[in-house]
This record gives C-alpha cells, sequence and structure tokens, in this order.
C-alpha cells in the first residue's frame, strides 16, 4: 500500500456504554492487519478535555491524560489487546445555583466560559516510517 494506507484497522472495545467517574473500564483493543507490521507501539490514551470559550478564540483545556502502553516494539499481528484503565475522579467544583447560577448558566449557552467536559479513549499503532493506525471514541461519563 501506498505510505501504509489501508494495512489495517484497529478498535476499542467496552462492556458498556456508560462510565461514572472512578470506575475501571476492563476493555479490548482489537487489531485487524493485512499482514504482520513492525511497529514501536501499541498504546492506549484516556483523555479529558473540555473547550473554553471567550470573547475572541476557542481554547482545549486538558483535565486528565493518561497513557497504557499495551506494547513495545515488535512485529505485530493481527490480535486482541486487554486492558484496564481507571477513569479518575475530577472534583470539578459544581455550578452556582439561584440567579448566580442562571447567569452562568446563560452565558455558557452562549458560547462563553467553560464548557461540558468530554471523555475520549484512543488507540495507536506507532509505525515508523509509515502511517499511524488509530482509533478514538468519546466516552459517556456520568
Amino acid at each position: 500500500m501506498v505510505f501504509g494506507l489501508g494495512e489495517g484497522r484497529i478498535d476499542i472495545v467496552l462492556p458498556k456504554h456508560e462510565f461514572s467517574q472512578g470506575e475501571k473500564i476492563n476493555g479490548t483493543v482489537k487489531l485487524e492487519l493485512k499482514q504482520p507490521k513492525k511497529a514501536r507501539e501499541l498504546r492506549l490514551v484516556l483523555r479529558a478535555v473540555r473547550r473554553r470559550s471567550g470573547r475572541r478564540r476557542k481554547q482545549v483545556e486538558v483535565l486528565h491524560s493518561s497513557e497504557v502502553v499495551l506494547g513495545g516494539e515488535k512485529e505485530y499481528q493481527s490480535k486482541e489487546y486487554p486492558f484496564e484503565v481507571t477513569i479518575p475522579k475530577l472534583g470539578l467544583p459544581k455550578a452556582p445555583e439561584g440567579i448566580l447560577g442562571s447567569v452562568a448558566g446563560a452565558a455558557q449557552a452562549m458560547g462563553f466560559g467553560p464548557g461540558p467536559v468530554r471523555w475520549y479513549l484512543s488507540a495507536t499503532l506507532d509505525i515508523s516510517m509509515s502511517f499511524d493506525i488509530s482509533k478514538k471514541m468519546q466516552l459517556n461519563v456520568v
């Protein structure tokens, strides 16, 4: 294939669709390759981000990021790699109540201030001299 395109795919398999902070996730990274592939690393990253909007620009604030290495430098084949990762409790401050809470909610609805926290899992097969094979999915954390 040209520059590694179409050499395979990677998928993240989870036991359920909704998680809570402090919960352990036991899942599987499923690697499907057309042929064995030498790679530097197979990793999984759990990340929590929040978009912040101001008058002129938007920013992404990373609230949490942790990495689990599922395999080091070697030749990878189609296989399933189990993983375990814990969603940390972020302990973010709660929104104010009463009139102040209403004003803050209205400002957030108009795009000002911090947005909701979004959680993502991403799996990557890091291939040297070629495009990486990766998958990113959003988690529903309540």
